[in-house]
């Protein structure tokens, strides 16, 4: 359990959010749980859904539903920061792929290049 105070867990985790660039209105929330006997209690779960990447999470950690939302939206957090890393690392993979077969695709044109231009030299 943390000591800090509702308010300022809700101030860290919205400046969390603005450092990843996600917004309210990229999130959707929804109660878990599809009622039955124990409709009360499972109302106090919350799924929350990144619109974005399509990542979501449910959580029926406490009876509280503003805590159930605050622990929802910071591991959603966590996974949307995963979500992003990774997709940089692909980003990047595919630039040094793209770049390798630059590099090749020049290399190979410079050697056409030099045959053509060799073999038409001596041409009469």
């Amino acid at each position: 359990m943390s000591l800090l105070p509702a308010s300022e867990k809700e101030a860290l985790i919205h400046q969390r959010m603005s450092n990843l660039g996600v917004n309210e209105t990229d999130l959707e929330e929804t109660s878990a749980g599809a009622g039955g006997p124990n409709a009360r209690h499972a109302t106090m779960g919350v799924v929350l859904l990144h619109r974005p990447s399509g990542l979501f999470v449910k959580c029926q950690a406490t009876p509280d539903r503003a805590q159930n939302r605050l622990i929802a939206l910071r591991l959603l957090l966590d996974k949307v920061e995963a979500w992003q890393k990774n997709d940089r690392a692909e980003r990047r993979a595919i630039n040094r792929a793209v770049s390798l077969l630059l590099a090749i695709l020049a290399l190979a044109g410079a050697v056409l290049l030099y045959w053509f231009v060799r073999n038409r030299a001596f041409q009469p």
